[in-house]
């Protein structure tokens, strides 16, 4: 067995390394739980640095090729999983109660970008160190352009979106008239974060309306756009299901929109054949109360694991309708759930300029009908048609 770890590790440091990871320890009590390793580069020179966690604690190591080949040797051993990652190629290896070694090889198909950066910074749309307006309006930053310790995790939260906002936007010319609604605005942090980044980005020829139903919040919104000048963005009071638009509306945005909120701003969406809409709905009651604890009775008997089963299935006919309308459609993580708990977002780009019609799988047919379930998004399309 010993033999044949050090054949796998002298086929593995001939490799361009990216990342390894020693996990599942096996019995030597003294070593670290986990192991990750990654290349990095100190004034020139190329060195490893060796992350041990050990009672929750993190300790740090860098040491040089000679130094990384002798702990790889030394301690692969006592680990019975492995993941190593190189520019060509990643390894999962795991050793057995009985000592036997799996070693599966895949390929990467895409290239790897290595990054032997030392320090590795995040990327900040929204930096600290300079004052930026909306931020100092809605008391993130102070006027000297430092965040407020009470609001780090909201500017972090802020960076996050605008991240997402990035490779969601591409599909957009920067020379066409945009228009966007954000449904469900509230206090509008990142509806001020999307236009700021908008105008910065030089999407010039852009319309946002956020829309929301306390009055207070929506004059207070409108007032702060007014004073800073963000003259493409406006907000409105009102309820997503009675919202209309005579110009033709290109991206739908609905964050936290409750329950069946959510629903309306889809079919919203659906019907204004807009090209992207991003929504992560909450607070998913609908399905859940007409769900039958005997459909699933190990599982729905508990009425936490019901209540998260059923915001699950929720979100996945959400997507799977979206689907049967001509839209690419998928559900991934929003925000940390450091953030929020509610980090599920549909995301959903449609595939050509056509008008949207709805064509209903064979598979979300059966579901309904098996389960009998009335989602209201399934009925305002049947019901009212896409109009």
């Amino acid at each position: 067995m010993i033999n044949k770890i050090e054949e796998i590790l002298e086929t593995i440091i001939k490799e361009n390394i990216i990342k390894i990871t020693f996990s599942n320890l096996r019995k030597n009590d003294l070593l670290a739980k986990k192991i990750d390793i990654r290349k990095i580069n100190l004034k020139g020179e190329t060195f490893f640095q060796i992350e041990t966690i050990k009672e929750n604690k993190a300790f740090h190591k860098n040491i040089d090729r000679n130094e990384f080949i002798n702990f790889l040797m030394e301690n692969a051993y006592f680990y019975k999983q492995w993941y190593v990652l190189t520019d060509k190629e990643t390894y999962h290896i795991k050793i057995s109660k009985k000592d036997k070694i799996f070693c599966k090889t895949t390929e990467n198909k895409e290239k790897m970008d290595i990054s032997l950066d030392h320090n590795r910074e995040k990327k900040y749309f929204l930096k600290e160190g300079n004052p930026i307006d909306f931020l100092v309006y809605l008391n993130i930053m102070n006027k000297e352009g430092n965040i407020l310790k009470s609001k780090r995790k909201k500017f972090k939260q802020l960076n996050h979106y605008l991240s997402f906002i990035e490779s969601s936007i591409n599909c957009f010319d920067k020379d066409r008239e945009i228009n966007i609604v954000d449904f469900g605005c509230g206090k509008s942090y990142l509806t001020f974060a999307l236009a700021y980044y908008l105008k910065t980005m030089k999407y010039n020829n852009v319309s946002i309306i956020g829309l929301d139903l306390k009055e207070d919040v929506i004059d207070k919104c409108n007032k702060i756009a007014n004073e800073l000048k963000y003259n493409n963005l406006k907000f409105l009071k009102g309820d997503i299901k009675d919202y209309s638009s005579k110009t033709k509306i290109d991206m739908v945005i609905s964050l936290h929109a409750c329950n069946t909120a959510t629903d309306f701003a889809i079919y919203k969406a659906l019907c204004w054949n807009a090209k992207l809409m991003l929504m992560v709905p909450c607070c998913q009651h609908e399905i859940n109360e007409q769900m039958d604890k005997n459909m699933f009775p190990i599982l729905l008997e508990h009425g936490i694991i019901k209540e998260k089963f059923s915001a699950l299935l929720t979100d996945a006919i959400r997507a799977e309708i979206i689907k049967c309308c001509g839209y690419e459609s998928k559900i991934i993580e929003f925000i940390d759930m450091e953030h929020t708990p509610k980090n599920l977002l549909i995301k959903a780009l449609l595939k050509s300029d056509n008008k949207v019609c709805f064509n209903k799988s064979e598979r979300l047919d059966k579901l309904i009908k098996n389960y009998e379930l009335e989602p209201t998004l399934l009925k305002l399309i049947e019901e009212n048609g896409l109009c």
